[in-house]
């Protein structure tokens, strides 16, 4: 018999044993296997904590982070808002155009503020269990608040105040204007009050202004 020729029993042997080829795939599996079972696993244990916090707590602790920090950032144009306000409505001349800019930055920054607080009281336990569900449901917030706030003041304004007054209430509100913007300027003095807007102004010269007036 030569080396070279196999009988049939070792043929078949060989063909019904693994291969290393064969087994070093299967180990290979295995192995990812085992990876993606300790994936999961991880994954669950994550999920089942952040369940616990939320039943604890009512929402995780990341949201409640971040809707600080979102508060904290709101503050920052709501005080240029009021800066701009009274800058406006205490200035000499204010335009048309500075207080249209002045009443669309404060309908804004309204929106902004509504939509954060409607948010952090109406996201939590599941809705904002993971970060897709909350900024899902943040966004379906925000799309449905802010505008509804923006486009909302100015029809309150309009309806309940300018629409409901008269033109002798929208004249003499205008008349009250220009006789600030004159005290303000100098242009005028009323006899028996002392008006100076370069002084500073106490508690002590307001209550005395008010009741020479009366």
């Amino acid at each position: 018999m030569s080396n070279n020729k196999q009988s049939p029993f070792a043929s078949g042997l060989l063909n019904q044993s693994p291969t290393q080829q064969q087994m070093s795939q299967a180990e290979k599996q295995l192995a990812d296997t085992q990876k993606q079972q300790a994936k999961a696993e991880k994954q669950q244990a994550k999920q089942a904590k952040q369940i616990a916090q939320i039943t604890a707590l009512g929402k995780p602790f990341w949201w409640m982070l971040t809707m600080f920090i979102c508060s904290v950032v709101y503050l920052f144009p709501e005080a240029v808002f009021n800066a701009a306000l009274v800058n406006v409505a205490g200035g000499k001349n204010a335009t048309e155009a500075e207080l249209h800019a002045v009443e669309l930055f404060g309908r804004t920054i309204s929106g902004i503020g509504v939509t954060l607080l409607l948010a952090d009281l109406l996201l939590k336990g599941k809705r904002v269990a993971t970060i897709p569900s909350a900024l899902g449901s943040f966004a379906l917030i925000a799309i449905l608040v802010w505008p509804t706030v923006f486009f909302g003041q100015k029809w309150l304004v309009d309806y309940f105040i300018i629409d409901a007054s008269t033109p002798e209430q929208r004249q003499q509100a205008y008349l009250s204007q220009v006789l600030r913007s004159a005290l303000i300027e100098k242009s005028i003095q009323f006899e028996g009050i002392e008006y100076d807007p370069d002084l500073p102004h106490t508690g002590l010269r307001r209550r005395s202004c008010l009741y020479l007036a009366v």
